[in-house]
């Protein structure tokens, strides 16, 4: 064997290489980070996992569309542990897909959270002051 050759050089052909470590920093920024989301977002990216976990499923163990049955009721506690037990099977690119919702909805709950600071910082709303007397 040349140097030049590598011992994965009979590898497929077509084959794409997955970065291992980028995929556990996603799983990893997903579980962190939904824990710390309100019920509606955690609930939003328990549907949007289940959407792309039917989308790989093969086409006569699939749901026709529209007939999916939806998410059970479920406590901040469960959907935590529900967002972890699935994470660790998310595939690479529905972690990558997973993950920039997470940080388009921490991205707005954080812009929320300074809009009601900056309001409760400028204290109540004083009315307006009536004009005075005219001609007086």
């Amino acid at each position: 064997m040349l140097p030049s050759e590598s011992r994965h050089s009979g590898s497929r052909a077509g084959a794409r290489a997955i970065d291992i470590r980028a995929l556990r920093e996603q799983r990893h920024f997903i579980k962190t980070t939904a824990f710390l989301l309100p019920h509606a977002a955690k609930m939003q990216v328990l549907e949007m996992m289940e959407r792309l976990r039917r989308g790989r499923m093969e086409p006569p163990l699939r749901p026709p569309v529209g007939q999916a049955p939806p998410l059970p009721q479920m406590t901040d506690g469960e959907a935590v542990r529900e967002i972890n037990w699935r994470v660790e099977t998310l595939p690479p690119g529905d972690a990558e897909a997973v993950a920039r919702l997470v940080r388009s909805l921490t991205r707005w709950h954080a812009e929320r959270r300074k809009k009601a600071a900056r309001a409760r910082d400028r204290g109540p709303v004083q009315p307006p002051r009536p004009a005075p007397p005219a001609g007086g």
